[in-house]
């Protein structure tokens, strides 16, 4: 009873507003910032004037507010511009991710305008900080004024910014030997060659031959119709060729290493007997330095052994070209 009592007193004096404030402050977590956007490279190529950029940014930005995107200051994107212009009209991954880092920006879009007579074809992508595609947006218009354009432009990039997710990707994928067995983020695909569908971004890409040899690389699908890519698979006496005997190698060099170290301590020491005299003295200096060189080398031949057993690890980056992919490898351990 007097339990109850106390527990009810307590009670009394949190106020219970408090209470589910501070049940509130626990349970919320701040939400994690949006990316922030930015207008990159505009190209303007055939008939085209080069003054149509302008105005292309410019409606580019508006797509982007429309769309309710976290947009970098433009007058910041002008700026950094102005002091490295190509910046403002390269349209390759390394200038892509050079300008992204500069001005602050996880997105950046990028236009591109190729005017043929009257016929003006638009290319709208939406870029990540690295440069690759994750969204696109094509369009042509016959005889199009420079508002006209303006509004497609417009609504291309606040369609690409509205999109729930990624582009769908159409991907052949084929491997040497071809046949082998293909799985893309865990899932079984069948056999090579393979045609699917690949939502662009990173995928992890798993293939082996019948022979049982297999390879894995990150694959990196950008935003672009009909790709197709090739998967090299070594030999499987070409993998770990050198298995074990890698950290044979790795053992016994730092056990030299040690060794030599022992040696070169002793030098100087007296070769004392039993009776306590000690006629001479150890000179180990020059065995100790050849021990410790020899450890040296045993350890560096196995470091590159290894590397050799890993070098077919790599990280892969799909682009289009205007006869299908080029492919770009990071090399990983």
């Amino acid at each position: 009873m007097r339990l109850a009592l106390v527990v009810a007193a307590l009670a009394t004096l949190v106020p219970a507003g408090h209470i589910a404030s501070a049940r509130a402050q626990v349970a919320a977590p701040a939400p994690p910032a949006p990316p922030q956007h930015a207008i990159g490279a505009i190209t303007v190529g055939g008939s085209a004037e080069p003054v149509l950029a302008g105005a292309l940014r410019a409606a580019a930005t508006e797509g982007l507010t429309a769309g309710g995107a976290a947009l970098v200051p433009p007058d910041s994107v002008s700026r950094v511009i102005a002091a490295v212009p190509e910046l403002g009209t390269c349209n390759t991954a390394d200038c892509h991710t050079r300008l992204a880092s500069a001005v602050g920006a996880a997105r950046l879009i990028t236009i591109a305008v190729d005017a043929k007579g009257e016929l003006y074809a638009l290319d709208i992508a939406l870029l990540d900080g690295r440069g690759r595609a994750l969204r696109r947006r094509t369009d042509e218009c016959v005889a199009c004024a420079v508002p006209e354009l303006q509004e497609r432009v417009t609504a291309a990039v606040r369609d690409a910014i509205a999109a729930t997710s990624d582009d769908t990707v159409t991907l052949i994928v084929d491997s040497t030997p071809s046949g082998a067995e293909l799985e893309v983020d865990g899932a079984a695909r069948g056999t090579t060659p393979w045609k699917g569908e690949l939502m662009a971004g990173p995928h992890q890409v798993t293939a082996t031959a019948a022979s049982g040899a297999s390879i894995a690389q990150e694959l990196f699908v950008e935003a672009s119709p009909d790709q197709r890519l090739t998967i090299t698979i070594p030999h499987r006496s070409d993998r770990r060729r050198w298995g074990n005997l890698t950290y044979a190698a790795a053992g016994v060099g730092a056990a030299t290493i040690i060794g030599g170290i022992v040696l070169l301590s002793m030098d100087g020491n007296g070769t004392c007997d039993a009776a306590g005299s000690c006629p001479r003295q150890y000179e180990t200096t020059f065995g100790g330095l050849l021990t410790v060189t020899a450890g040296l080398a045993l350890a560096g031949t196995a470091g590159w052994m290894y590397w050799r057993d890993h070098s077919g690890e790599r990280a892969l980056t799909v682009a289009p070209t205007g006869s299908g992919a080029t492919m770009s490898y990071g090399g990983r351990f």
